[in-house]
């Protein structure tokens, strides 16, 4: 699993509320073993599904989500300010 970036996976673990006081150590094993079902507590020996369920998981529970889809819509807004089309994806991508 090296080939994927785990920037994205420390940056949520920095946002969940860890009740037990773990280390992020502790913590991101937990969540490792937790997404493997045991098989272990290493993020590079996670599968590319298992890594990126566990990652979908942290979004939704850390509120991650709906803060990114609150400024995709604000962004998506400011297009339409400018006349752009937000409707029509290939007006979007072809403007960046």
């Amino acid at each position: 699993m090296s080939h994927i970036n785990t920037k994205h996976f420390f940056s949520l673990l920095g946002r969940v509320t860890n009740v037990e006081r773990l280390s992020p150590a502790e913590l991101k094993s937990q969540f490792v073993l937790q997404f493997t079902n045991s098989r272990t507590d290493s993020l590079h020996q996670m599968t590319p599904d298992e890594y990126r369920t566990m990652v979908r998981t942290l979004e939704q529970s850390t509120g991650y989500a709906s803060l990114l889809s609150r400024r995709r819509g604000h962004v998506l807004g400011l297009l339409e300010r400018l006349g752009i089309p937000t409707s029509n994806r290939g007006a979007v991508n072809q403007r960046s």
